[in-house]
């Protein structure tokens, strides 16, 4: 079945879609909130890169926080309006009348998830970034890009495998 014969169905949010779209927003604020609050207080040159071990090995002007929340908030707004549309995602199956809802709850909670997930992480490298600039902490810690990769990866191999798995 074609993308345009696919059935297009409105999904209800279910309590745990509601807990994840609840806290990317959470995210989002904090996102926004962090730069201003802050702003005063940041010297000329804050971190800006963090190596894999977690350590700052690049500096720049405090301006750089902006760059850092508005790719967040593009992130956020592009992932809710694809997210109304999951006739649209490429599946790895035919999409049918018989397994349309199913296969668009996955889709749409695999995106969900990845929303509030990277949010999240960009609200913490943020205040990472700030909380380094003022010296009050060192880096973001050597677990930081094993919890990304963990975060990321892992629910993402889970949400396609449970979509290809069901008939």
């Amino acid at each position: 079945m074609k993308k345009s014969e696919r059935p297009k169905i409105k999904l209800e949010l279910r309590p745990a879609d509601k807990i994840l779209e609840g806290l990317a927003l959470l995210a989002l604020a904090a996102l926004v909130l962090l730069p201003i609050i802050y702003w005063g207080d940041l010297p000329e040159k804050i971190p800006i890169h963090f190596n894999a071990r977690g350590e700052a090995d690049g500096y720049g002007q405090p301006v750089f926080l902006w760059a850092v929340t508005a790719v967040g908030v593009f992130i956020y707004a592009l992932m809710t309006v694809v997210n109304k549309n999951p006739h649209n995602f490429n599946y790895m199956k035919n999409i049918t009348a018989e397994n349309a809802e199913q296969s668009y709850r996955s889709a749409t909670q695999m995106i969900r998830w990845l929303k509030a997930v990277i949010l999240i992480l960009f609200a913490y490298t943020s205040w990472m970034m700030i909380q380094n600039a003022l010296g009050k902490t060192s880096g973001l810690g050597s677990w930081f890009l094993p919890l990304v990769l963990l975060t990321i990866v892992a629910p993402t191999f889970y949400f396609i495998f449970k979509m290809g798995s069901k008939k």
